[in-house]
């Protein structure tokens, strides 16, 4: 998901560069390219979460200890 994130709002940003028919709204760019800019940065966001707190990896760490 954090890949399709990135790459996804890289792609928006750049082909929205490409585009004529959209006016700038904010920062002189267009509403894709700043939303593009917030998807990018969340996914950043994600990805820094999901290092810091990596989910378990084995059946064993999934399951609580019974005893």
């Amino acid at each position: 998901m954090i890949l399709f994130m990135l790459g996804y709002s890289v792609h928006r940003f750049l082909n929205e560069m490409l585009r004529n028919d959209t006016d700038p709204v904010a920062f002189g760019m267009t509403l894709s390219q700043n939303g593009s800019i917030l998807v990018f940065v969340a996914a950043l966001a994600l990805a820094w979460w999901r290092w810091r707190n990596p989910e378990p990896t084995t059946l064993a760490q999934l399951r609580p200890a019974q005893g």
